[in-house]
């Protein structure tokens, strides 16, 4: 076997710009239309779902009933982590706080405690969509689970991973994934690069993942967004969905314990590979393991409002540029170029 997978180099989402085109319409950022209409778009699940294709990561730091319930008003999408209070949720969603169109439930490959409790919410058909998250979408077992909910729940979208190859979405979309989640190692929580040298830039993984016709599941882009700009490079790129995580830290929406350090505000974000998640959830980081995700102390930003705002006013300036008015078009109309420095410099007297 060649040790080399491609000789070519792969991209991330700061090695490229995206280029203005013409346009023969006149486009205010008022008119581009971010709510993408998924008809008949799913491999299996049947029903509409009209969103803003943005989701919100299931980190026990941001994946909150808080940023549900907030993301929901914006028709943007929540994978809740795993060790929610499930009675706190049914009780939110039966008063109408939480709009359970726009929720994940999330629940690993491998434990069973796990699949038991996503198999209690999954009976009350409140909520429909499920996450099946583990950091190796390789190993065999996340497709016997697939296999699994899929024939138990025919009706519900899932969503699993992750993975960074083509054959491979398609593989766990034939054992029944609607969407399949792509990307390792480059969220900004996440240290498996660094602890094991495995990963793939990001740009090109979406790309690779959605070079032909012979994909067969829509893809979520999963790392590696830290500016609007990156959001706008991963549609652009083909993504389907682009999930989010250090990118909706220290808001108030995280449910996190606000710190002061050194005078400033901060709030506390972590990996689920991290020893604090280990510490938190688990009872600790067992002896075989090494933590793979960062523990950062981040500045409060206080709602997630404000985050949202900005990320969603970056989109429609994009459409713009391109000459689009609708998401569901930006991937048509974009080209990029390689780059060697991304952003200009502000003047500095």
């Amino acid at each position: 076997m060649n040790k080399f997978y491609s000789e070519e180099t792969k991209l991330d989402f700061k090695d490229v710009l995206i280029v203005p085109r013409d346009s023969n319409i006149i486009i205010s950022r008022f008119e581009v239309n971010l709510v993408k209409d998924f008809v008949r778009d799913f491999r299996y699940y049947k029903r509409e779902l009209k969103c803003i294709p943005i989701i919100a990561s299931n980190m026990s730091s941001i994946g909150t009933l808080s940023m549900a319930k907030e993301l929901s008003k914006y028709k943007c999408l929540t994978v809740l982590h795993e060790y929610i209070d499930y009675e706190k949720l049914n009780e939110m969603i039966e008063q109408n706080e939480i709009d359970p169109t726009y929720v994940f439930v999330s629940c690993g490959a491998i434990n069973q405690k796990e699949i038991y409790n996503i198999e209690k919410i999954l009976d009350t058909k409140k909520i429909d969509k499920l996450c099946i998250d583990i950091a190796n979408g390789y190993l065999d077992i996340i497709i016997s689970t697939i296999k699994y909910f899929r024939k138990k729940y025919p009706y519900i979208l899932i969503m699993a991973g992750n993975v960074v190859h083509q054959e491979r979405c398609n593989k766990l979309s034939d054992a029944g994934a609607d969407i399949v989640k792509i990307g390792i190692g480059g969220g900004s929580c996440c240290l498996t690069r660094e602890k094991t040298g495995v990963g793939y830039p990001q740009l090109s993984c979406i790309l690779d993942c959605n070079k032909d016709s012979t994909c067969r599941s829509l893809l979520a882009s999963d790392g590696g967004c830290s500016t609007p700009s990156d959001i706008c490079k991963a549609f652009g790129a083909g993504a389907h969905f682009v999930m989010l995580g250090g990118m909706l830290g220290g808001h108030d929406e995280c449910e996190g314990e606000i710190v002061e350090i050194d005078g400033k505000k901060k709030m506390l974000l972590y990996g689920m590979s991290s020893e604090t998640a280990q510490n938190l959830h688990n009872g600790g980081m067992e002896k075989y393991r090494t933590s793979e995700g960062r523990t950062l102390h981040i500045n409060y930003k206080g709602s997630v409002k404000n985050t949202l705002d900005d990320i969603l006013g970056g989109l429609r300036s994009y459409g713009t540029y391109i000459g689009s008015d609708n998401i569901a078009k930006f991937n048509s109309f974009t080209q990029f170029v390689k780059v060697n420095r991304q952003l200009n410099n502000p003047f500095n007297n």
